[in-house]
């Protein structure tokens, strides 16, 4: 696997991922004090939630569960010191669909973050990642 930054100006960055796609990433504000576009720790975060989301899913429907919808809420605490690291992370598992059991989507959940995902396997190096998981309404 390999990765390209290449720096565009002040503190904006052009990320390209060896298979082809580009963003911007950096930290650049604008004068009301938001970003223009995600910090690299943001893009981290984004990574862990898509690793286990593809897991999740692809469980969900090797097992047959019909799931209509999904989506998942992340919170992060990071370290006030250098490097500041993620120290605490939540991750807020939405599940929707008429038959859907809890039991299936928290044995997709757990498998996913204590043995899939190799973001979570990284991160928990220094944060304690938990999990809720939601039914949202049809």
């Amino acid at each position: 696997m390999e990765s390209k930054i290449i720096w565009v100006k002040d503190k904006s960055f052009l990320g390209v991922s060896g298979s082809g796609h580009s963003l911007v990433l950096g930290s650049t504000s604008r004068d009301d004090g938001k970003s223009l576009q995600p910090s690299p720790m943001e893009l981290l975060l984004m990574g862990m939630g898509g690793c286990s989301a593809y897991d999740v899913i692809d469980i969900l429907e090797k097992t047959g569960v019909p799931i209509k919808s999904f989506e998942i809420f992340i919170h992060a605490e990071r370290s006030k010191q250098d490097p500041k690291v993620f120290t605490d992370i939540l991750l807020i598992y939405k599940f929707g669909g008429e038959k859907v059991l809890f039991d299936d989507v928290r044995n997709a959940v757990d498998l996913s973050i204590d043995k899939y995902c190799s973001a979570s396997a990284m991160i928990s190096k220094t944060a304690d990642i938990k999990y809720k998981i939601e039914f949202l309404e049809d």
